[in-house]
């Protein structure tokens, strides 16, 4: 039906949906969510309904979706507005979105919940990208580039080898937020910081080495009986 209309119905509008799924970047005890944005609102000014779900509208931009004549995997782009700094607490709450996955629709205004055609989830297009860096941010606007699911650049296989370090995503500091964007590394002392080197240091050169010795000087720095939740195995020989 959506081929249909997209030949005949050139004058009715297009509205562009997306999709933010935060369930698999969540810190922990963090719930998972999703959030819904568009650039729209109805002609009333009402927010825009699609599939059961509202739409907070907010400047939404997006670039770079197209295959290129070389047929690279392209890597877009979208800008989500942050008037004000709105988004500064989810992107501590939920590492920075990278990671998240994002849905965008295309679709037209008649299949909107409500509407002519609306409540059967119709579509014109339908794609899927990953966040995989956050370009630029400031208390305006922040810009992430995406990836294709599909773009397996840097994947290593197997994809369960045993290390010696530990496979836990450590904090870093945001220079922007002045304040650490935590990963699935349960360590959230911000009194004690060390570097790579197990030397201590500043909140803002905070780095973890990885070895059992860097989660030990952590975990035990208060408490020398505490439990050391590294995920890795020291025992494992180089080689």
């Amino acid at each position: 039906m959506a081929d249909i209309d997209l030949a005949t119905l050139q004058t009715d509008s297009i509205i562009q949906l997306y999709n933010l799924d935060l369930t698999k970047v969540a810190v922990d005890p963090n719930p998972a969510t999703t959030l819904y944005l568009t650039n729209q609102l109805d002609t009333d000014m009402s927010p825009l309904e699609y599939d059961g779900n509202v739409y907070t509208a907010i400047p939404v931009q997006s670039d770079g979706f197209e295959i290129n004549s070389s047929g690279a995997i392209p890597r877009p782009t979208i800008t989500i507005g942050n008037i004000n700094s709105g988004y500064n607490i989810l992107l501590q709450a939920y590492g920075n979105f990278i990671g998240a996955e994002i849905t965008r629709y295309k679709v037209f205004y008649k299949y909107l919940d409500g509407k002519d055609k609306g409540g059967i989830g119709a579509f014109i297009s339908k794609d899927k990208w990953i966040l995989n860096r956050k370009v630029n941010h400031n208390n305006t606007f922040i810009k992430f580039e995406l990836k294709n699911p599909l773009d397996l650049e840097n994947v290593l296989l197997p994809k369960g080898q045993f290390t010696r370090k530990c496979s836990l995503r450590y904090r870093r500091w945001d220079q922007d937020t002045q304040s650490f964007i935590y990963g699935t590394c349960p360590y959230t002392d911000e009194n004690f910081n060390f570097d790579e080197l197990g030397n201590p240091t500043s909140k803002q050169n905070d780095a973890c080495g990885k070895r059992l010795n860097d989660c030990v000087i952590r975990f035990q720095a208060v408490n020398k009986q505490a439990d050391i939740p590294i995920e890795a195995f020291p025992l494992i020989p180089r080689f």
